[in-house]
């Protein structure tokens, strides 16, 4: 019970403390809130940033029965806490089962186990998912299953199936575990009409409120008509080498334990066949978010199990038993190994340094915005604007499409605000230009950017990140077109391409000017890397001028410039990776660097 307490402590702690730093930045704390709040206020399950309601997304009854939780204080953070409390009582129906199968001792252990799991850990941190809630109610069902009390057992099974409709694919596997325990029929079907049942019930219900009126998140699962159409080549992509490590990744805190018992681990293998055969199939990023979930509870499962059997048949692992206090010792170093190699406690110990100026500009900007005007958001404000009737995402915008490309798009005419991080530009890049799926889109819309902001004015800016409101009246501009004549304190005359030159800059109190002469087109590629911000050369704004003309680009910097240059780059290849503390972090795998500029 300490050690749970303990959890719940730290990670609650560093839940708001990541939210108040504005480091979720993955979007789904912020629409799954939004639905929250909506719900609040009578208006059930509405969704603006994925229209018109989240039962278009997933279908998740669990919802009503945390409301009234919610109700009490409506906000990101407790949806942050709820998610903990949920991860950190799991280790209860781990410790029972243990402890009815190898005694208290290892009751113990496994309990510990879970909380330092790494695959918990980074699940707990990486946004607000129903997901993460469903493997405490999947442990009771095995625990229900154990004991052979069945009405216990439908019981947790509807309460489970009510978080999410693939939790149903977990339930369905209680069945074939039946078969192979050899239970009575009532034990073998049961799962399997209800489980199949629930999840073709709420695709239906989903598809009806979906625009597009289908489960649009079939589009991760490419191969599950392969597996019926040709199922040598699906067995072939199944047992590709990113899914072994993956697979590897998911056994190895607890040390292969799990093997010693595989038939347990049917328990998990809808759900690792799900995201196996996925259109990018196992990665590291499945190991560090939600995904995994449902497949932990098959692991420790199998791994408690696996150990009981070890420690049951002497000849077969006659050598581990010989040898069981250095073999505990292996054991509980591979945990904490695990939990520190794969884990978020490094990176959270790490992230404490993370600048208060920056995030006391974010909130001086989001406090300029009413809280019930509808907004337009960057990924980084989505969870802290979530709590209003109408938020937009602002990538959906950029793209003028809506996820997954699935209809056109624009920004509704009330849209009061825009808060936008001129970083996010990066962001796009890399998450749309080389995912073949999106590349032609991106490059189609990526001129058109600069509409976003016709019809608003600047209300203020600070580095990368901006305030706009509709029809206001700018009293500071980000470009300007000016001549000759205009005069520069500081010339400097370098080329750095055939089609651009810094002239030199300016700086009047606490901004500073940069002048350049562009001649023609220039690359959307281009970037200013200024202390360690990236962001558009021109924000963006200009890609060509029509003859040689001399643009003006003003920088309202954080705080003082550690650094006395700037560097323009050309951002070629890179990517979205999640970070030490579970966020998502821009990764440029090659750029050239096209000049540094000293100031």
């Amino acid at each position: 019970m300490l050690a749970i307490i303990l959890y719940l402590v730290i990670f609650s702690w560093f839940s708001i403390w990541k939210y108040q730093n504005f480091q979720y930045n993955a979007m789904d704390l912020g629409i799954i809130n939004q639905v929250f709040f909506n719900s609040t206020q009578g208006q059930w399950l509405v969704s603006s940033i994925h229209p018109p309601s989240y039962l278009g997304d997933h279908f998740t009854p669990i919802l009503f029965l945390l409301l009234p939780f919610y109700w009490l204080f409506q906000n990101p953070q407790t949806l942050l806490i709820i998610q903990t409390i949920c991860l950190a009582l799991s280790a209860w129906p781990v410790y029972l089962i243990a402890q009815k199968n190898l005694g208290i001792n290892w009751a113990l252990f496994f309990g510990l186990a879970w909380l330092l799991n790494p695959v918990v850990q980074n699940a707990n941190l990486f946004e607000f998912h129903f997901l993460t809630l469903s493997v405490f109610f999947i442990f009771w069902v095995f625990y229900f299953y154990q004991q052979k009390r069945f009405g216990y057992f439908i019981i947790a099974i509807i309460l489970a199936m009510l978080i999410r409709e693939d939790v149903s694919l977990a339930i369905i596997m209680f069945g074939l575990l039946a078969m192979i325990d050899k239970r009575s029929a009532k034990w073998k079907i049961t799962p399997i009409i209800l489980g199949l049942g629930y999840f073709f019930g709420a695709m239906m219900i989903t598809k009806y409120f979906a625009p597009t009126e289908s489960y649009k998140f079939l589009i991760y699962y490419p191969w599950l008509k392969t597996i019926f159409t040709n199922p040598l080549e699906g067995l072939l992509y199944l047992l590709r080498f990113n899914n072994l490590i993956y697979f590897i990744g998911l056994l190895m805190p607890l040390l292969f334990t799990a093997l010693a018992a595989p038939n347990y681990l049917i328990l998990g293998l809808g759900n690792f066949l799900q995201l196996a055969m996925g259109s990018s199939g196992g990665s590291e990023t499945l190991l560090q978010t939600h995904y995994s979930s449902l497949i932990l509870p098959a692991i420790f499962v199998a791994s408690i199990f696996g150990i009981k059997k070890i420690v049951a048949n002497q000849k077969k692992f006659k050598l581990i038993n010989d040898y069981q206090t250095l073999a505990k010792i292996i054991l509980a170093v591979s945990i904490i190994y695990s939990s520190l190699a794969l884990g978020p406690s490094i990176g959270m110990a790490k992230s404490l340094s993370i600048k208060e100026s920056e995030n006391k500009i974010i909130k001086k900007m989001i406090n300029q915005i009413p809280d019930d005007a509808p907004a337009a958001s960057s990924y980084k404000f989505l969870a802290a604007l979530s709590s209003r009737p109408e938020l937009y995402s602002i990538n959906y915008a950029f793209l003028q499409r809506q996820q997954f490309l699935s209809q056109n798009y624009q920004l509704p005419t009330n849209t009061k605000y825009l808060i936008f991080d001129f970083n996010d530009l990066l962001t796009y890049q890399l998450q749309y230009e080389n995912n073949p799926f999106y590349r032609q889109t991106y490059q189609t819309v990526r001129p058109s950017f600069k509409n976003l902001f016709n019809g608003f004015g600047l209300v203020d800016i600070t580095d990368t990140h901006s305030l706009w409101q509709k029809d206001y009246s700018p009293q500071k501009k980000l470009i300007m077109i000016v001549d000759d004549q205009t005069p520069i304190q500081h010339p400097a005359n370098q080329t750095l391409t055939d089609n651009l030159t810094f002239l030199g800059w300016n700086k009047p109190n606490d901004y500073y000017q940069f002048f350049w002469l562009v001649k023609n087109h220039l690359s959307p590629n281009y970037y200013l890397k200024i202390t360690d911000k990236k962001f558009p050369l021109f924000y963006g704004l200009i890609d060509k001028v029509e003859q040689p003309t001399i643009i003006q680009m003003n920088y309202w910097p954080g705080e003082k410039m550690p650094r006395h240059q700037i560097e323009l780059i050309e951002v070629l290849n890179g990517g979205i990776e999640i970070d030490e503390i579970r966020s998502t972090k821009n990764v440029i795998d090659r750029e050239n660097i096209l000049g540094v500029i000293n100031l």
